[in-house]
């Protein structure tokens, strides 16, 4: 058989609220969809019941009150624009959505039936595959004392058995067989097998999950002074002045309320990072405050890790030391700043609680051109591993040094290659228009 590539983008919609319309999420769908025509991508997967919320989630006593999150035509108004852009762009793509279907049920007689089902769609906008999954996970029933409900069972009906094989129509896909279904982690290899069987040689898997390494996992809040006639200040212009006074006490203070706040709109997974000052450090009362910052606002403690720099070690070490004791027995995360700069004395690492280390971006914007830069980054990675200390490059601009992070196993990284600075109401859609794209 002839080996022949393809480009395929692996879309992630990031957090579908239970509210929100589907007509935001197609808009979505046609800006990735935009971005992949302009990537020169051929096929574009959209996950799992991309058009709605996962609202197997939710418990709905009376099925028909979830029939507003089914499809009963596909293409319908609200989705045509997706087929539209298709044809536009000459990509396909594969989309999965809950169905509703009145034919007939093994009996004969015609009825309303629930599927969750994923289709191929062609360049020319024409629907080529169609798959009703097969195996449904979680449970039928609701079970209050369960943490998390899946009732994939409650909604859904077990779709057709067999495994839809096409010989591929489109681009440099065209001849070969290709099958689609929607399997789990688990059951794909038992999958494969099967499709197998029949010469398939393509096989689209409507399973969910970010590419490695490339998964947003929080963000850190960062202030802006906004100014009427010279926009947006630069904290490096303000904050040496707010330290030469109280005042950078009551900024930290007001940055980390309203950043707690804003973080318990994201999805439960994503973590918020705050810096404080030296100065912040010198308040007998850090601990209290930051404990009543979580109350007030419900954040987890657990989701939160403060920043700190050598230099609020150095000035009062005991300090130093009571305060993150006494935030680590709170669950908050500890972060060593800036790390490799300064003194770094290895004691700290030692001494004071730490959960992360954070690379300075001096050494990440010079990794690929400096032999010594290199060297320093891989000694911090081998020390963060054998302290069990999770390690973070932070100013990461360019696929280049992303790519040699990734290959020296850095935990995580921080910069402009993967977001720029954004207001907060902006977070939201950044999370779902990001996109692992499989290369």
């Amino acid at each position: 058989m002839t080996a022949r590539n393809i480009t395929v983008a692996a879309a992630q919609l990031g957090p579908i609220q239970l509210a929100e319309a589907r007509s935001v999420a197609v808009e979505r769908m046609l800006r990735l969809m935009e971005r992949a025509h302009q990537r020169g991508v051929e096929l574009v997967v959209f996950p799992e019941l991309a058009l709605t919320t996962f609202f197997p989630r939710h418990y709905h006593a009376d099925l028909a009150e979830a029939d507003h999150w089914f499809e009963t035509a596909m293409p319908s108004n609200e989705t045509a624009p997706l087929f539209a852009a298709a044809r536009r762009y000459g990509i396909g793509f594969h989309l999965g959505y809950a169905e509703i279907a009145h034919e007939p049920d093994v009996t004969g007689a015609v009825r309303k039936r629930r599927f969750n089902t994923s289709i191929l769609v062609n360049p020319d906008g024409d629907i080529v595959l169609k798959y009703r999954k097969v195996h449904l996970p979680g449970h039928a029933e609701f079970n209050p004392q369960r943490k998390v409900q899946h009732l994939e069972k409650r909604y859904f009906e077990v779709g057709n058995l067999g495994f839809p094989v096409v010989r591929a129509p489109m681009g440099g896909l065209a001849g070969i067989n290709m099958g689609m279904m929607i399997c789990n982690d688990r059951r794909w290899p038992e999958a494969w097998r099967v499709l197998g069987l029949q010469s398939v040689e393509l096989v689209m898997l409507g399973y969910n999950t970010p590419s490695l390494n490339m998964e947003a996992t929080g963000f850190e809040a960062l202030v802006r002074w906004p100014h009427p006639t010279r926009g947006d200040i630069s904290p490096e212009e303000f904050i040496s002045v707010a330290e030469e006074s109280d005042l950078i006490v009551r900024l930290g203070h007001w940055v980390m309320q309203t950043a707690c706040a804003e973080a318990m709109c994201w999805p439960g997974s994503l973590r918020l990072a705050v810096n404080l000052s030296p100065k912040q450090f010198l308040e007998t009362d850090l601990p209290a405050r930051v404990a009543s910052v979580l109350a007030d606002t419900g954040l987890p403690a657990e989701r939160l890790t403060l920043e700190v720099t050598e230099g609020v070690l150095i000035d009062n070490s005991e300090r130093a030391l009571a305060a993150l004791t006494a935030l680590k027995d709170q669950g908050v995360q500890i972060a060593l700043d800036d790390f490799g700069t300064g003194y770094s004395s290895l004691g700290y690492l030692r001494r004071f609680p730490f959960d992360c280390i954070k690379i300075d971006r001096s050494f990440v914007r010079t990794l690929c051109e400096d032999d010594g830069s290199r060297a320093i980054v891989q000694a911090i990675l081998a020390l963060g591993r054998n302290l069990k200390l999770k390690v973070v490059a932070e100013g990461v601009e360019n696929q280049a040094q992303l790519q040699w992070l990734r290959a020296a196993r850095c935990d995580e990284v921080q910069g402009f290659v993967l977001g720029r600075p954004m207001p907060a109401e902006a977070v939201h859609d950044f999370l779902a228009e990001a996109s692992a794209l499989a290369r």
